[in-house]
This record gives C-alpha cells, structure tokens and sequence, in this order.
C-alpha cells in the first residue's frame, strides 16, 4: 500500500511538473523578443578591423526561435579610413577573410538550431 502511495505521488508531482512546463512554454511563445548582436574583430594593438551590429526580432516557438533581422550597420577599416555599410552581403573591399569570419561567427550563435535560446553548447567547446 505504501509503495502504491509513493507512486502514486510521483506520478501526480510529475504531471503538475509538466502541465508546469507547458504553461511557461506557451507564454513564452507569446513574447517577442529584441535581439542586439555586435560582432567586432581588432588586430592585436586594439586597431578595429570590422564591426556590425545587427538587432533582431526573437519569437520563440516551441522547439526554436524564429528570428527576423530588423537593422543592421557595419564598419571597416580601409587603410587609416573607417568606411560604413548597411548590408551584411554588400560588396567591400575590405579583408574578405574578416567579413567571412564574423558572418560564420554570428551565423552560429545566433542561428543556432535544435536550441530553444542561444548558442548550441558546442559552439564554444571548452
């Protein structure tokens, strides 16, 4: 009778667990999120070499974040002039490696897949 009991009470503990979960994943649905990313790379002296800053709209669903970028803005560094650029694939003539590296580094943390927020716990493997 006791074991019965026990079980009982961890069924009934697990179901409110999950209508708990449930519910907090369903108001979080309802929320749209603001997202602001700035990607920067600086040689060794502290010379900036490329920076954009993207903002995001972030509406979570229930297996990933549907995102949608809303701005973006850019700079890099062409001899001792700093040029803008309000693409993130408009053609520069900056380093092509810098653009290709910060694209690859935001387009893994903040297009993660299979994450309900965030970077994937790989991404950055210590």
């Amino acid at each position: 009778m006791v074991r019965f009991l026990a079980v009982l009470i961890a069924l009934t503990v697990a179901n409110r667990l999950s209508a708990q979960d449930a519910a907090a994943t369903e108001s979080r649905r309802q929320d749209i999120y603001q997202q602001k990313v700035t990607a920067a790379m600086s040689h060794s002296n502290g010379q900036l070499v490329r920076r954009e800053i993207r903002e995001f709209n972030a509406v979570p669903q229930m297996d990933s974040t549907d995102k949608q970028r809303t701005s973006f803005s850019g700079l890099y560094r062409q001899g001792k002039t700093p040029v803008s650029y309000t693409a993130p694939d408009a053609a520069d003539k900056g380093d092509k490696g810098d653009l290709e590296e910060i694209h690859q580094l935001v387009q893994d943390l903040v297009n993660a897949k299979n994450t309900r927020d965030g970077p994937h716990p790989n991404t950055l493997p210590l």
